[in-house]
Parts: structure tokens; C-alpha cells; sequence
């Protein structure tokens, strides 16, 4: 056996070159999505009521009474439930529980100084850190291990590894979402962790496979499809010792579910949408029938269609066939069952559309499924073309709703797509500059001095208006494409066996 120090240099190098290549797209990611920040609707402080609340104290634990100043007007949120006389988020928990050590320390910090956290200003600065915090790092820490299944996948070819995560977190709906404090990001990026640990087949990592799909639950209820189709590959597998294991790293995620669900709603198994806003329920309730006109509004529409605003997606979809190819039959089967699980929810929920707001987003947490197929993109140079430029025609459009914001009003006259490119063509033009179209506001301060601040980007900060501000991100996101472009280059393609492996070309 061969000690790793004794090998050449050259060796090693490939290794080393990834690991740099990792940790500058990581960096980049961080940079990218804390970059922007699009504020706080009704979702969104659903979830800082809940932290700010319980970390300032109140009773019951977790209610958020003291921010429902109107619960008919809805001001402030209107997603909330309502159980024995008080009101609480109608999310999942998990992104709000790990905003609450986060916050915790910001509030004491600040009182420890004489600092108001209340205060318009450190509010402000509170919310978006714990944003940064809850929904972006998870997206940074989940990176490395969405590359190196993407790597292995595609038989090492390191370049093409890095197209497929550039496709996922930048040209998906997981940038412009990562702006605001939604669960989906958060959810996701437990999501990819679990995939990648899944496909990797480890002794040791059906435990941790549990602990993320668990995770992933707690912050979207809908991720109990994702758990169940990552079960059933176990069970194909017929890894009845793994599909155990797995079973028991979730237990955590389980007793802590149990446990918030039983302090607001009195039983483990009443979650926040049996008691919802009676504004979001029809007759027979949140999945009551089959909506025919979400198939179209999902897929191809203007306001919603995933394949309209990401169209590489549509192609991993028609590349599903190739996946047969591929040795790890059952990781295919199991990301099948996800997407597959995820549109069947979404198809039969009657607030499919997701409310005010751009894209497909109650499909965000599976999104990786739809990526993977591309790894088996054929390696013709016209394929590998197409598929760049679909992408990037993705992030091009991920690249302006971030600036300006997934909330959209969806009876808005216009397409958003059209809209928000009218709109950054007047501000390149000088003719208008509508940069934040729709305000939002956290704790009730409508009429402070940092209202206008609700809604900003780093570039702002420095005093760039408009379209302008923008360019540090532009020029950051350049320089690592550039050095990420050069240290692939001078990594080969490696096969299974680490051996060389020639581009198919046309």
C-alpha cells in the first residue's frame, strides 16, 4: 500500500486543484447571495416574529402575539395559525429555531453595549444577518458536497462538475430566493448534503443521511417526501442494516419536530397548517383536489414555469433517459421519486402558485434532482454548448430577480421576466430607477428612517444607485469565474479507476 506522501507531486495535484476550486466557488457563493437582500414580507416575518419573539420573551413559547397588532388587516404577516387563543408561524420551524441561538446572541450582545435591538437600525441589521446565517451559509456548507457528487457522477471531469453546481446555485431559483428568509434555501441545501451522502455509500453515512433529510423536514414539511424517497432506496438496495441506520439519525430532527409542534399545538402530529389563516383555505381544505392549470403554471407560464426561467432544467429532464447508463441505478430511481413526489404535491395543493411571488418555489428543496441528469450529458462539444448557454440564459434571469425580489404581485400587468428587464433597462438608460418595487417592513416601522433600507444590496451601502450597484457583484463573480475557469483547465478528466478519460468531441 502506497502512503500518500510518497506519491509524486503531480499526482496530488488534481486533488489540491479541486479543493481550491471548491473553496473559491464557496467564497463565491457567500459573497453572491449575502450581496442582496430583498427584505421581509408576510412569509418571511412569519419566521422573525417567531426568533425575535422568543428570544425577547413572552408566553406562551414561540407565539408571536405581540407582532399580530391586526391579524384581519394582516399587517405585519399574515401567515400565521391560531390555536387556544394565540397566534403562531404557520411554517415549518426549522429555519426560525436556527435563527433563534443566532439571534440569542445579537440581542444580549447589543443590550450588553446599550444598544436597542428593537430599534429601527439594529432590527434591521439583525434580520439580515440572521438571514445570512439561516438561509445562506447552509447553501455555502452544502456547495462542496453538491460538487463532489456532481464529480463523481460525471466520471471526474472536474469542469463539467463545476458547470452542474454553477447550474444549481446560480442559475436556479436557489440564488434569488437565498436573498430573503424563505425555508426552501435552508431546506435544500440539507437536501443536497443527504443526496450526496446517499449516492456516496458510505459505512458510516447513513446516519448522517438521516440527520440532514430529518433537518430538511423540520424546515419544510414537504421534505417528508424527499425522506421517504431516500428510504426506498434503501430499501431497494435491500441495505436493511443502512435503511436502520438511517431511521435512527433522523430521531433528533423527529423529537425536536414533536416537541415544538406539542409546545404550540398540543400533539406532535398538528403542525402549524391545521390551525392557518382561514384566508388560505377553501372548503375542503389546503390539498383538496387535482389543479390542471398548474401543470402549464409550473412548467412553462410567466409567472411560475421552472422550465420558462431555468431552461437547463429542461434539458436534464429529457436527458432522464441516460441515467440508465449510469451503475447507481437506485440514486436515479430515488432523485426521480423526489421531483416526481414534489409536483405531485405541488399539483394538488390549492395555493400551487405559492402566492406572490416568482417561479416554482415549493419545488426549490428538489431542485438538485433535476440538475443531476445533466452529469450524463453527452460530452459532444454542440451538447456541452447548448446546455452552457441554456444556463446561462438561467442565471441571467436568477441574476435579475435577486437584484430586485422573488415577491411579485401576480396579478401585476405585466410578466415578471418582461417587467424586471424594462425595468433594469431604465435604470441602465437613466430613465427610471426602480430597484426595490416592493417595500417591505419588519416589526411595524413603516415610518422609520430606515425604511428604504428595507430592501438593499452591498453596492448601495457605498453609495452606487441603481443598476450600478451591482457592478462590485459583477466584478466579483467575474474574477472567480476567471480563476476558476484557469485551474480547471489544467485538470484532466479522470475515470472511476483514476485512470485518463478522452472528450467525446463532434
Amino acid at each position: 500500500m502506497t502512503d500518500q506522501a510518497s506519491r509524486p507531486s503531480s499526482d496530488l495535484r488534481p486533488a489540491a486543484q479541486t479543493i481550491r476550486v471548491v473553496v473559491i466557488l464557496a467564497a463565491a457563493l457567500l459573497i453572491s447571495h449575502a450581496y442582496f437582500y430583498n427584505g421581509a414580507q408576510w412569509n418571511h416575518n412569519a419566521r422573525l416574529d417567531m426568533i425575535f419573539a422568543t428570544v425577547e420573551g413572552g408566553a406562551p413559547l414561540f407565539s408571536i402575539d405581540s407582532f399580530i397588532s391586526d391579524h384581519r388587516a394582516g399587517k405585519n404577516t399574515g401567515d400565521w395559525s391560531f390555536f387556544q387563543g394565540h397566534f403562531y408561524s404557520n411554517k415549518a420551524p426549522g429555519s426560525s429555531l436556527l435563527g433563534i441561538p443566532a439571534y440569542f446572541c445579537f440581542y444580549h450582545a447589543e443590550r450588553l453595549v446599550g444598544v436597542d435591538p428593537a430599534a429601527p437600525g439594529p432590527a434591521l441589521w439583525n434580520a439580515y444577518l440572521v438571514h445570512v446565517l439561516v438561509t445562506v451559509v447552509p447553501l455555502v456548507l452544502s456547495l462542496p458536497f453538491a460538487l463532489f457528487l456532481f464529480l463523481r457522477l460525471s466520471g471526474g471531469r472536474l469542469r463539467w462538475a463545476v458547470f452542474c453546481t454553477v447550474s444549481l446555485y446560480w442559475g436556479t431559483f436557489l440564488f434569488p430566493y437565498a436573498t430573503q428568509l424563505w425555508g426552501h434555501c435552508t431546506a435544500a441545501a440539507f437536501v443536497i448534503v443527504a443526496l450526496s451522502l446517499f449516492q456516496r455509500c458510505g459505512v458510516r453515512t447513513p446516519l448522517a443521511v438521516g440527520a440532514c433529510s430529518g433537518a430538511a423536514v423540520l424546515c419544510e414539511y414537504s421534505c417528508a417526501i424527499a425522506v421517504c424517497a431516500i428510504g426506498v432506496g434503501y430499501l431497494v438496495r435491500r441495505d436493511l442494516r443502512s435503511f436502520g441506520t438511517f431511521c435512527l439519525g433522523g430521531l433528533p430532527a423527529l423529537g425536536l419536530f414533536a416537541w415544538y409542534h406539542t409546545v404550540c399545538f398540543g400533539a406532535p402530529w398538528r403542525i402549524a397548517n391545521f390551525y392557518i389563516n382561514p384566508i388560505f383555505q377553501d372548503d375542503a381544505g389546503l390539498f383538496s383536489e387535482f389543479y390542471a392549470e398548474a401543470i402549464y403554471g409550473l412548467s412553462f407560464s410567466g409567472f411560475h414555469g421552472a422550465f420558462r426561467f431555468m431552461p437547463v432544467l429542461l434539458l436534464g429532464l429529457l436527458l432522464l433517459p441516460l441515467t440508465g447508463r449510469n451503475r447507481d441505478r437506485v440514486f436515479c430511481v430515488v432523485c426521480v421519486l423526489m421531483a416526481g413526489g414534489f409536483l405531485a404535491m405541488n399539483l394538488t395543493f390549492n395555493g400551487w402558485h405559492g402566492g406572490y411571488c416568482i417561479g416554482p418555489r415549493y419545488q426549490i428543496p428538489v431542485l438538485i434532482a433535476y440538475v443531476v441528469p445533466l452529469c450524463w450529458l453527452p460530452g459532444y462539444r454542440w451538447a456541452r454548448a447548448g446546455a452552457v448557454l441554456l444556463s446561462a440564459a438561467g442565471i441571467v434571469c436568477m441574476s435579475l430577480i435577486a437584484m430586485i425580489s422573488a415577491s411579485y404581485p401576480e396579478n401585476a400587468r405585466l410578466s415578471p421576466l418582461r417587467a424586471y428587464t424594462g425595468w433594469f433597462w431604465d435604470m441602465v438608460t437613466g430613465r427610471g430607477s426602480r430597484l426595490h418595487p416592493f417595500p417591505g417592513q419588519i416589526r411595524d416601522q413603516a415610518s422609520s428612517e430606515v425604511y428604504q433600507l428595507q430592501h438593499f444590496n452591498w453596492g448601495e451601502l457605498v453609495g452606487l444607485q441603481g443598476a450600478a450597484s451591482a457592478l462590485p457583484w459583477v466584478v466579483a463573480m467575474g474574477a472567480a469565474a476567471l480563476l476558476v475557469y484557469r485551474l480547471t483547465a489544467a485538470v484532466p478528466p479522470t475515470n472511476d479507476d483514476g485512470g485518463s478519460e478522452p472528450e467525446p468531441t463532434a
